[in-house]
């Protein structure tokens, strides 16, 4: 992680929070439903999966937020990350 001084997080540290923060909110957002019957569903094939491309993230929070919304969301809706190279931005 980036240097902290006393209190204060690094600018660093912050556009990485704040990245994927703005990630996880795109993912979340990126999985709402349309109610029963209005279409837009996946045929009743079965679990969806989601597979998206970002970059590294050495704090581990994207991992989590992952993580996290497999878990609520397991037997219907599983994320994939595939982690893309820092310098391809």
């Amino acid at each position: 992680m980036g240097r902290r001084r006393r209190g204060r997080i690094s600018r660093r540290d912050f556009l990485k929070l704040g990245g994927a923060g703005l990630a996880g909110a795109a993912l979340v957002g990126s999985a709402a439903c349309t109610p029963a019957g209005n279409g837009g569903g996946n045929g009743g094939e079965g679990p969806v999966t989601l597979t998206f491309s970002f970059g590294p993230d050495e704090s581990g929070t994207m991992q989590e937020l992952i993580d996290r919304f497999n878990r609520q969301h397991e037997g219907e809706i599983q994320v994939e990350w595939r982690q893309m190279p820092a310098d391809t931005g």
